[in-house]
């Protein structure tokens, strides 16, 4: 009773959320807060325009090859016409059914190794050198190889799993397998 009392005394005494005034200051505070967002977001949409408009130039002036680069205004035309004729749908399904398929490819074949390094000591002992050497090259390296040697589509799928094998942590040892050996 007495604690009902005092709820509806605070409730009863407590300026509403709209009665609430704010400070000189605090609005000042505020409106700085505003201004400096507003700055914020001027200069970053400034930097993309500057960004595009180099990007524009540059191939235009012969500064760069524009068969390397292309221009913004070439890029934009091309998305409008693959949005309307859904070609862009069409790649971008297609390039996203390849990711899960090599993921999916590159997990089931990393799970399958791990389990036969982990249950073979003496697998993991001769190949360990391998796959740490692997571990250090940069995985970007492994994509003109891989188109080489297995051309435009195989190669996709080849970096997924290269990609999924052969990231393995070095920071914990490897559990002892079946054999009781590490």
């Amino acid at each position: 009773m007495a604690i009902e009392t005092i709820a509806t005394a605070a409730a009863q005494t407590a300026p509403s959320p709209a009665a609430v005034t704010q400070s000189a200051s605090y609005r000042k505070y505020l409106r700085g807060l505003r201004h400096r967002a507003l700055i914020v977001q001027a200069w970053q949409i400034g930097l993309v325009a500057l960004f595009l408009g180099v990007w524009e130039i540059a191939p235009r002036a012969g500064w760069i090859n524009p068969m390397l680069t292309s221009y913004p205004s070439a890029v934009a035309r091309t998305l409008f016409v693959m949005l309307q004729d859904g070609s862009l749908v069409q790649h971008t399904w297609t390039t996203l059914s390849e990711i899960m398929i090599g993921f999916c490819g590159g997990m089931a074949l990393g799970l399958v190794c791990a389990v036969a390094l982990w249950s073979s000591p003496f697998l993991y002992r001769v190949l360990d050198p391998f796959i740490v050497v692997l571990n250090g090259v940069p995985k970007i390296a492994l994509v003109p190889i891989f188109y080489i040697w297995l051309g435009d589509m195989a190669s996709i799928y080849a970096m997924a799993i290269a990609v999924s094998v052969c990231c393995r942590s070095r920071t914990a040892p490897l559990p002892v397998g079946p054999g009781g050996e590490a």
